[in-house]
This record gives structure tokens, C-alpha cells and sequence, in this order.
């Protein structure tokens, strides 16, 4: 297996590299900037090529030079930056999924596991909230308050949508912290 993480110097793409590092792979990790600080325990184990899910090109080129088998997109544009410019947000988090996915199509890549965000259910009340903190159920409506859910929640949706229609093997991980 070779996987390569998107947004893998992030809070969701370091866990991940580390956690295919523990199982003996060698990941690639690509993003925009060089931040290592999430994954300083591993840099020697790890793969890293710059670049932007927006950079169709790129990704492709680092799909096909890397052979590329299986994706986490973790990439993302995240908090207060994101609620200040939600053009981009979409872009990056909407069309992003959408290249990633399209790089995963033309290179067969066997599975591509997409990163959500719990904020798609909306803010967390009842038995989901404090101070219980109950696993909210996937069926549960979708009301997403943040520019940067609602763009998460789209880009569930194009996953699903590659799922069933384009031959794209994709998994929807929504994470209780993310």
C-alpha cells in the first residue's frame, strides 16, 4: 500500500501518517507549506511533496510519480481564516475534494477516505453534547452553522456522489474532535 494524506502536516493528517508509520508504511504527506512541528516524531519515515489540492497538475504528478494506492484527504481550510473568505473555503474544501477525487479516478487509486467534520451535525446538544458526549449517529440531520461545515458536508456529499456514479471507492470518516 502507498498512501498518500493531503493536509497531512494538519491536526487530522499527522494522526493518520503517524498511525500508517506505526503499521510500517511510508507515507506521503501533501500540503501547501512545510510546518513539521505535528510530525517532527516522523519525519524520517514519511514522504513530503508540497503543493495545493487546487494544483490539479501537481497532485496528479505526485499521484503517478509516487504510485499512489489508496488517499486520506485531510486537507482542509480551517477556522476563523475560513469564516473570513468563504469563496475560498468552498474552493479548497469543496473543489479540492472534487481534484482529489478526480486524481483518484484517473489513477485507479484503490480507496480514497475522506476527513468530515462533527460540525456538519451542527452545534453539539442533548445527549450529544456536554457532558456526556454521546457518538452522534450518521443518520442524524445535517445542520451545519460554520461556512467551514457546510463545506465539509458538500464535500461529503461529492464523495458520495463519486461513490456511486464514478467508481471511486470512498469512505466518509467524521471525527468527534474535528
Amino acid at each position: 500500500m502507498k498512501v498518500l494524506i493531503t493536509g497531512g502536516m494538519g491536526v487530522m493528517g499527522a494522526e493518520a501518517s503517524r498511525r500508517f508509520v506505526q503499521e510500517g508504511h511510508r507515507p506521503v504527506i501533501f500540503a501547501r507549506h512545510r510546518d513539521e512541528w505535528l510530525i517532527r516524531d516522523i519525519l524520517d519515515k514519511v514522504d513530503i511533496e508540497l503543493g495545493d489540492v487546487l494544483d490539479m497538475p501537481r497532485l496528479l504528478d505526485v499521484i503517478k510519480r509516487h504510485r499512489i494506492t489508496h488517499i486520506v484527504h485531510a486537507a482542509g481550510f480551517v477556522g476563523a481564516v475560513s469564516a473570513a473568505n468563504p469563496a475560498l473555503s468552498i474552493q479548497v474544501n469543496v473543489m479540492g475534494t472534487v481534484n482529489v477525487l478526480e486524481a483518484a479516478r484517473a489513477f485507479d487509486v484503490k480507496r480514497v477516505v475522506y476527513t468530515s467534520s462533527k460540525g456538519i451535525y451542527g452545534p453539539a446538544l442533548g445527549e450529544y453534547g456536554a457532558p456526556t458526549y454521546k457518538p452522534v449517529p450518521e443518520d442524524h440531520p445535517k445542520n451545519p452553522k460554520r461556512i467551514y461545515d457546510s463545506a465539509k458536508l458538500m464535500g461529503e456529499q461529492v464523495g458520495l456522489y463519486y461513490q456511486a456514479n464514478m467508481g471511486v471507492d470512498v469512505v466518509v470518516l467524521t471525527a468527534r474532535w474535528a
